[in-house]
């Protein structure tokens, strides 16, 4: 796109250049053999410019389509991994001294106080409702590459509204993508420990917990007022309670499928859907 781009704006300014200069010696200057042999080079360039300005037109338009439908691609492939992730819901997890008070009388000696202490953690992840299958697709998420999804942006160049469209692209699309994947390979790290050594279970689902403040919305509705309007967004869970409905919506999933609309009409500029 960018190395097409650049044709453009030559044949264009070939095309102008020799086109003028070619008028001016046409209307402006005498009829002698030189003037006639420059016009004739002047006009050949014009002829030549023309024919580039049109393969490169033609050739943009080929890799700005193809280059539109790889973002596409990697928007759907991000989408999915997103769309594994269950919503850990908040939950009341008793300390261990409480748990201890509650399933323990008396004195333990250091044997039995650490298998006490790892029975009380298996016991917290018992209160966790998907709290293996939420890490393993955090693990799955950290493993994604992103330099195929920044090289689709390195070669992104627009004939019109370039700058609008590059920065637009940027701040809502690649740059807020690998933002949130960069934050899934942080939590995936201390995952990754968690599951090498034994350790306290509260401590990564209190960091999933606040993650997911990013990446999903929870709206409460009260019994009078339980079927909220979901158009145009990504509806992941509902929990009922007493008091009303509780609905879970996934702002990452809402915002990559506005992004794909965006693309999809750089890359179809005539789509009515």
């Amino acid at each position: 796109m960018r190395l097409n781009c650049i044709l453009i704006k030559i044949s264009i300014g070939l095309l102008i250049v020799g086109l003028g200069m070619s008028v001016c010696l046409t209307f402006f200057a005498y009829n002698t053999k030189i003037i006639i042999y420059l016009n004739d080079i002047l006009l050949s360039i014009v002829g030549g410019a023309i024919i580039m300005l049109l393969t490169a037109i033609k050739e943009y338009l080929s890799f700005k389509r193809k280059n539109m439908e790889n973002l596409m691609k990697k928007i759907t492939e991000y989408e999915k991994f997103f769309f594994n992730i269950n919503y850990l819901e908040e939950i009341t997890i008793p300390t261990y001294d409480d748990y201890k008070q509650t399933n323990h009388k008396g004195n333990l000696n250091p044997m039995e106080e650490i298998e006490f202490l790892n029975n009380y953690y298996k016991y917290v992840k018992t209160l966790i409702k998907n709290f293996d299958e939420v890490l393993d697709t955090y693990i799955n998420i950290s493993k994604i590459n992103l330099n195929d999804f920044w090289d689709i942006y390195g070669d992104m160049k627009f004939i019109f509204f370039d700058k609008r469209h590059r920065l637009k692209l940027y701040n809502e699309l690649f740059n807020y993508v690998s933002t949130e994947i960069n934050e899934i390979k942080q939590i995936a790290y201390h995952i990754d420990n968690y599951k090498k050594q034994n350790v306290d279970p509260r401590v990564i689902y209190q960091m999933i917990q606040e993650y997911q403040k990013r990446i999903f919305r929870v709206e409460h509705n009260e019994i009078d007022d339980a079927n909220p309007k979901v158009k145009n967004k990504i509806l992941k869970k509902v929990v009922y309670n007493d008091s009303g409905l509780t609905y879970i919506y996934s702002t990452f999933e809402e915002k990559l499928d506005n992004q794909y609309k965006l693309v999809r009409k750089l890359a179809y500029v005539n789509d009515k859907e």
